[in-house]
């Protein structure tokens, strides 16, 4: 994949920013590129700044839009144009996606502002992930990537192979011309530049106005943290780089895991409130056999119970596995839960679960209840998720099975799009049964345990140490 980044110098009125974005796409379309990203509101600029900036309208919204679109389908290349987006609730900073149709595919607002913006502009309230040619992306403004890693790691949680970082840092007035990228002396916005591809595993492609002092670089940085490649300061023009995205894996952001770090209880005289929902748990209702997309409502939902069942009986470790568990990986929409308890404890595993509104199953071929599933139903944001809690001892090899499987597909993304293929497969040849549909998909999961006993018996060095042993049981329909 081939992307490139524009750094363009200020523009004085719109037109002359459309003739500049203009330039930069077919620059970039000449060098292969296939997607190009412009610094933070490019047009019509960055309000708050030392420069003047035009006035810009919806009338002037909707034409720049038109135009840009025109543009990319004239260069049959998609862009990320930093710009305004003027709603009822005021005007943000935004921005847009176009593929190379010249289609709309959405846009992004900056939702963390800078305190200086808070007078010139208002916040959004959602995140958006993209996806064009192939390449999943997420986008973070400015202010956003450099001092809230939260905004980059949503993104990177959610299978982006790259965040595109529009941004605005420097005067074309006053200050240092820096000649070094990433010197310690030199502001830090570089250092965080870094942190946000290594914290992550993606890369993070920077884009920055060509100010004659700029404060950092336009620039590529890849998923070890090391800049690949920067245009020179003050330098207008069009950084063109290749990006290997199976590099990006997003390891470090798929191991995340926020149910380690629960609430404390608060001390007297301290208020408390845990970030963390406790969830409504209702009757266990069955999906139609259909793929679903990923849902990022998924792990939130998981949160909830894993908390709910820990707090009760402090013994039992819970995990999210299954599909739900994996960024960006499509499945029949189940959430499964891993729940292990110490020898001995398999009773007062059940009693918690029974506790909470858990129910039996009831369908063909039940888990035993030596290694029982129980079931339920949680209703979250009007949506009614399927919940399978399986439970297990905490030395059964069952266990580093089905937590390998799971890191397998979080650190591998080719992995799971054949997985997701599998499934698709599966559906389309009529399979319905829950059973049924678990055990056709048993030569792919021993597959994958298989290849990863193999790298251990070879010596392969790998990322996950978990030990591979006895094959995954062929009812679990939660993989």
């Amino acid at each position: 994949m081939i992307i490139a980044l524009a750094s363009p110098r200020i523009a004085d009125s719109v037109d002359e920013g459309l003739g500049k974005v203009d330039r930069m796409l077919s620059e970039a379309a000449a060098q292969q590129a296939q997607i190009v990203c412009f610094p933070e509101a490019y047009i019509p600029g960055l309000r708050g700044m030392d420069f003047d900036v035009p006035a810009f309208d919806k009338n002037e919204q909707a034409r720049v839009l038109h135009t840009v679109s025109q543009l990319c389908r004239q260069h049959k290349i998609a862009t990320v144009l930093g710009t305004e987006l003027l709603t009822e609730k005021g005007r943000h900073i935004a921005a847009v996606v176009i593929d190379a149709a010249g289609d709309i595919k959405g846009y992004q607002t900056k939702n963390q502002l800078d305190p200086s913006e808070d007078r010139s502009y208002v916040p959004g309230s959602t995140r958006e992930i993209f996806e064009i040619d192939g390449l999943r992306f997420g986008i973070a403004i400015c202010h956003e990537g450099f001092r809230y890693p939260e905004t980059v790691r949503w993104a990177a949680m959610r299978g982006a192979r790259v965040v595109f970082h529009p941004h605005c840092t420097g005067s074309d007035k006053t200050g240092i011309k820096l000649t070094k990228w990433g010197a310690a002396e030199s502001p830090y916005y570089e250092k965080a530049m870094m942190c946000r591809s290594l914290e992550n595993t993606i890369f993070f492609a920077s884009s920055n106005y060509a100010f004659r002092y700029q404060e950092s670089a336009t620039c590529l940085i890849n998923p070890v943290g090391e800049c690949q490649a920067y245009l020179a300061y003050g330098t207008e023009g069009v950084l063109v780089q290749s990006v290997d995205v199976d590099a990006a894996t997003g390891l470090l952001a798929s191991r995340f895991e926020p149910t380690r770090y629960p609430e404390t209880p608060p001390r007297t005289g301290h208020t408390y409130e845990s970030n963390v929902t406790t969830p409504t748990i209702g009757r266990y209702v069955e999906l139609a056999p259909a793929f679903r997309l990923y849902d990022p409502q998924s792990p939130v939902v998981a949160a909830g119970l894993i908390s709910a069942m820990e707090s009760l009986d402090a013994r039992l470790k819970v995990e999210h596995i299954g599909s739900s568990s994996v960024p960006g990986c499509g499945g029949k929409g189940y959430i499964d839960l891993l729940v292990t308890y110490p020898e001995g404890e398999l009773e007062a595993a059940k009693q918690v679960l029974a506790t909470l509104g858990f129910q039996h199953q009831s369908n063909r071929d039940p888990f035993p209840e030596s290694r029982p599933m129980r079931i339920a139903g949680v209703a979250h944001n009007g949506t009614v998720y399927p919940i399978h809690a399986h439970v297990v001892c905490a030395s059964a090899q069952e266990v580093d099975d089905l937590l390998l499987f799971r890191n397998r597909l979080r650190s591998d993304e080719s992995l799971v799009r054949g997985y997701e293929a599998e499934k698709k497969r599966i559906l389309s040849e009529g399979v319905v049964d829950g059973v049924d549909y678990a055990e056709r998909k048993g030569t792919f999961v021993q597959g994958v345990l298989g290849s990863r006993s193999a790298e251990l018996s070879a010596g392969v060095s790998t990322t996950d140490p978990v030990s591979v042993g006895p094959s995954l049981n062929s009812n679990f329909s939660g993989l």
